[in-house]
């Protein structure tokens, strides 16, 4: 079984299995998806999956209720990719367009992409209209999670407890 991590606020992702939907994506279009197509995101590790998340958000804006969410999934369910030209550009119609044909096909349950923010870790894109979307097992604790304030430029630092060493 393969494990994937996303961060998202606690609202979206109650109960666990709403964090992958694919109801934000749809909402808001991604990198690989258009506005309009369910998709979720979700990354290898805890820590892509922050790091991920903090190239998205205005530090001044960063809610206070941000939680990991786990999901596992087993190999013959993903779909490697080499993706197109110019795939890591903001707004990279390349990218939306293959991801677009990659969910529409339905060839598999995820698609394994690399990372934009480092580009030799691995992002999935979950599709959840495929078939096999329902055997996609969501852990029920969510993790809360708090960013570092050395993590956010000091113009947006926000006071939040220390978590850990």
């Amino acid at each position: 079984m393969i494990r994937a991590w996303r961060l998202t606020r606690r609202t979206h992702a109650v109960p666990s299995s709403a964090a992958f939907s694919g109801r934000g994506a749809e909402l808001n279009g991604g990198r690989w998806n258009a506005v309009g197509t369910p998709a979720a995101y979700g990354s290898a590790s805890a820590a892509l999956a922050a790091l991920e998340y903090l190239v998205h958000v205005d530090p001044e804006e960063l809610p206070a209720d941000l939680v990991f969410a786990e999901v596992s999934f087993d190999e013959v369910d993903v779909e490697s990719c080499t993706p197109p030209p110019g795939w890591r550009e903001s707004g990279s119609e390349t990218a939306v367009t293959f991801g677009e044909a990659w969910l529409h096909e339905q060839r598999s349950l995820v698609l394994a992409v690399p990372s934009a923010v480092i580009a030799f870790e691995m992002n999935y894109v979950f599709n959840p209209a495929h078939d096999r979307a329902g055997t996609l097992t969501v852990a029920e604790n969510l993790i809360d999670f708090i960013f570092d304030d050395r993590l956010l430029p000091l113009s947006g630092r926000q006071e939040h407890p220390r978590q850990g060493p």
